[in-house]
């Protein structure tokens, strides 16, 4: 999609990327984790932007070696539009900056659609953690995306 920017997050976008967090989850983060996100040395929280308008996030933990991507989400109505992939793909770009050897997730077994997209940008499958969503204690899958070397996955 033509017409993105992608920056650091800022005290003005997070009533914006709260309205996004809550129609995205089950259990949404609560705002103030969000706020201290912005103050985490070790936290890269961005926005996705669209004509000026915050349209996705992401959060991403710098964990030693490797990136995590704590979060993650798009405005419902935007899906679908390369959005996620996007930010995705500067997620991969800023860990191979950084040196980093890996690039972690964890996402719910029945989210299809951010599976898809994952396995399509190279992420496998370590492992499943049980019970790990709640409030229905759903299955999470843990993928990762080797940028140096190589990991071994399991089938989900």
């Amino acid at each position: 999609m033509e017409g993105l920017e992608i920056r650091r997050m800022e005290e003005g976008d997070i009533a914006e990327v709260m309205s996004i967090e809550r129609v995205s989850f089950k259990q949404p983060w609560k705002r103030e984790f969000m706020e201290a996100e912005l103050r985490n040395p070790s936290s890269t929280p961005l926005v996705v932007l669209k004509d000026g308008k915050v349209v996705g996030y992401m959060i991403l933990w710098d964990l030693g070696d490797s990136v995590h991507l704590a979060n993650i989400a798009v405005k419902p109505e935007m899906r679908r539009k390369g959005i996620g992939r996007a930010l995705l793909r500067k997620a991969i770009a800023l860990a191979r900056e950084r040196g980093k050897k890996l690039l972690s997730l964890e996402v719910r077994k029945s989210n299809t659609a951010a599976r898809k997209l994952y396995e399509g940008e190279g992420f496998r499958v370590l492992r499943t953690i049980r019970g790990y969503y709640r409030p229905d204690f759903e299955d999470a899958l843990l993928y990762v995306l080797p940028l140096q070397g190589n990991v071994k996955s399991e089938k989900p």
